[in-house]
């Protein structure tokens, strides 16, 4: 099977607060689930990591959606490609927002403590998909 996969950084046009999180987490469960998208999104300090992944179309538009969406500004791809198989198979919408307790949970996010530091990373496309992907592993088959 080929997917498209795309991973973004993106900064909130305003600090949200759990309820708007939880809101946006539970939009992108059903719109995903709906065109057979899968991903993870993180917020840490007002910035959004996410990787969407599914057919290509499918994310296409999805991206496009994403980047008019007003809840976001500063929309930057890091990496759009085909890969042959899902990376976040069972998680329409894989969500956690890394306050400092959370970051703590997790080595490979114990250096991210402010934006700057995840913006530092952000650059390396590798590096930040080996995060998302790590965090994946580690909670597959929980609620998440």
């Amino acid at each position: 099977m080929n997917v498209r996969q795309i991973l973004y950084t993106s900064t909130a046009a305003l600090t949200m607060d759990s309820p708007s999180l939880y809101a946006l987490r539970q939009e992108s469960c059903t719109n995903n689930s709906r065109f057979g998208v899968t991903g993870l999104l993180l917020y840490v300090d007002k910035v959004f990591v996410q990787l969407i992944e599914g057919p290509g179309s499918a994310i296409g538009q999805l991206f496009g959606n994403i980047r008019h969406d007003d809840r976001n500004q500063g929309v930057t791809e890091l990496l759009d490609r085909s890969v042959e198989d899902r990376a976040f198979q069972t998680w329409s919408m894989g969500f956690r927002s890394l306050d400092t307790n959370a970051r703590a949970e997790y080595e490979a996010y114990r250096n991210i403590q402010t934006r700057q530091d995840l913006e530092a990373i952000a650059c390396r496309d590798d590096k930040i998909f080996g995060l998302v992907r790590g965090l994946y592993v580690a909670n597959a088959g929980r609620g998440f």
